[in-house]
């Protein structure tokens, strides 16, 4: 698939029907997106009031009452495998976050692996808290992602994004981010099937570590 700006793709009325219809039968479709640093974007920092940092394990209380579904154990696990959890702090509150991963990391909405290079950072699991959405707190982790990733050698961020979440592909479009592949699977009962197409990597059913 050529690559393509994510602000020329928008989900039509029936795509969307469709999308949600298909998924309550086990079908799921994600687009891959990439953004090669050198490419730009928007990821303007220069808030004063905002700050990001890195969470530790000290910080998993404060993580799970930050945003309600994943509790500490989940986010310990993260933070254990290697993965890394970038905050936006205003005024001293937590206001969004953004993980990053790197070798093989897990989409779980899919519930599988794929691998990808050594050069490669996947961003994933992106969330802003209402009181502050609309302030490009995204802007400012992403920066913090592509400083502190560029120290460890990495030249391109990956993420999948739902077809039908025309808002978020907006946003990463805003910071560079292009279309270069899609994911999808079919699962009918205990049978699951993965396709890849474009850039996008080869998917496995997820291997929990023993």
């Amino acid at each position: 698939m050529e690559a393509q700006l994510v602000t020329t793709r928008s989900a039509s009325r029936l795509h969307v029907f469709l999308s949600r219809l298909l998924s309550k039968v086990g079908y799921k479709h994600r687009l891959y997106l990439e953004c090669p640093f050198e490419s730009g974007g928007d990821v303007d920092a220069s808030d004063a009031s905002v700050s990001i940092r890195e969470l530790r394990t000290i910080n998993a209380d404060s993580f799970v009452e930050f945003r309600e579904g994943p509790d500490a154990a989940l986010f310990l696990e993260r933070i254990h495998s290697g993965q890394r959890c970038y905050a936006a702090f205003v005024a001293a509150r937590l206001a969004s976050v953004s993980w990053a991963a790197q070798g093989t990391p897990t989409l779980w909405a899919f519930n599988a692996d794929f691998r990808i290079g050594d050069d490669v950072v996947y961003v994933f699991d992106s969330y802003t808290h209402p009181d502050f959405r609309g302030r490009r707190l995204q802007a400012s982790i992403f920066q913090g992602i592509r400083l502190d990733s560029d120290d460890k050698g990495v030249r391109t961020a990956v993420t999948f994004v739902a077809a039908t979440n025309t808002a978020n592909l907006r946003s990463r479009a805003r910071l560079g981010f292009v279309i270069s592949g899609a994911v999808r699977r079919l699962r009918v009962g205990p049978w699951v099937w993965y396709f890849s197409s474009g850039n996008a990597p080869e998917l496995k059913r997820h291997s929990p570590n023993p």
